[in-house]
């Protein structure tokens, strides 16, 4: 049965580093690393911290390992620039998560009154489309008096005089 080691933040570098000694493994860049850190999970070692804190760790004894290899040197350059960035970038995000809510509360607001809520007309009219029309119950006459007066505002169909003109004659009386 496999003996459980539990490796922290305190203890991370000591036992990554003893563990390459004493196996005598050669190092030479980070996938080396990684198999390194497999090995030791299989045989027993639990990482219990932040993976970030793991990757600096394999990064910098890597680094310490083969400091003539350029992409270990870059890859150490990187966590400095990240640690650099990050702080800026945090400030950023709360702000644009600031700004970011309230205009979407604007939009939600605007599209709510494009639905149907107060002032359908002012988002409608921001938003380039035509104005609503004015619904019957919101006018003096009844629905049912409009649908007479459109029915008298037709255009007139032709009379039956002028259809019975046009008719062939048949046979008729004399």
């Amino acid at each position: 049965m496999v003996e459980l080691k539990k490796i922290t933040s305190d203890n991370v570098y000591d036992s990554i580093h003893g563990f390459v000694t004493k196996g005598e493994i050669s190092v030479e860049d980070y996938d080396a690393m990684i198999e390194v850190i497999l090995s030791m999970i299989k045989t027993g070692y639990c990482f219990v911290m932040d993976r970030d804190l793991l990757r600096d760790a394999m990064e910098s004894l890597t680094y310490m390992y083969a400091p003539s290899d350029d992409m270990n040197r870059d890859r150490i350059l990187q966590q400095f620039a990240d640690e650099d960035g990050d702080d800026d970038d945090d400030d950023e995000d709360e702000e644009d998560s600031e700004f970011g809510n309230m205009d979407l509360m604007k939009m939600m607001q605007m599209m709510g009154g494009a639905m149907g809520g107060d002032g359908a007309e002012g988002a409608m009219g921001a938003m380039g489309a035509p104005a609503p029309v004015a619904a019957a119950e919101e006018t003096d006459a009844p629905v049912a008096d409009e649908t007479a007066d459109a029915e008298e505002s037709a255009v007139p169909v032709a009379d039956e005089t002028s259809v019975a003109e046009e008719a062939p004659v048949t046979g008729g009386a004399k």
